[in-house]
């Protein structure tokens, strides 16, 4: 299943289609880093598969000005999660998410993006840290053996 991603900017709605392959394969390149580490990974949390289509994303821009987007999410950790977009967006923007949790319950989370890179054609792969530490068994269920960890 493809995650569709639709941002609404100027006159309407521009889809993209990002393909399951495509979060296969930089969870298995995540994986492969960890393997190669010897399960020691640098990052300070734990991530896990959270893998969402349309999920709103608002960018707060300076002066006030906000802007929209669907995006689709890759992972989550205690401290942040990663998406994929068809736009770049700077280091240090602030941002607000609304996360679907494991029960289908929407939460707002205000969080700074810290990272933009090229996944794969015109993909970005986006990192943002939460300004507060979200418990992640809210968004991928209390199953601890159903978690995927992906770095």
């Amino acid at each position: 299943m493809a995650c569709r991603n639709i941002t609404t900017v100027g006159d309407g709605p521009k889809g993209l289609d990002i393909p399951k392959s495509l979060l296969d394969m930089l969870d298995d390149a995540a994986l492969k880093q960890l393997k190669s580490a010897n399960g020691v990974s640098r990052r300070a949390h734990a991530r896990y598969r959270y893998r969402h289509r349309d999920v709103r994303l608002i960018l707060l821009l300076p002066g006030g000005a906000q802007t929209n987007h669907l995006v689709c999410t890759r992972n989550i950790s205690v401290g942040g999660l990663a998406l994929l977009h068809d736009k770049r967006v700077l280091q240090e923007t602030r941002c607000r998410l609304i996360l679907p949790s494991f029960d289908g319950r929407l939460h707002p989370l205000e969080a700074v993006v810290r990272s933009c890179r090229v996944a794969q054609g015109d993909i970005c792969e986006i990192g943002v840290e939460f300004c507060d530490p979200v418990d992640v068994t809210a968004f991928i269920g209390m199953d601890t053996s159903a978690r995927i960890r992906t770095g």
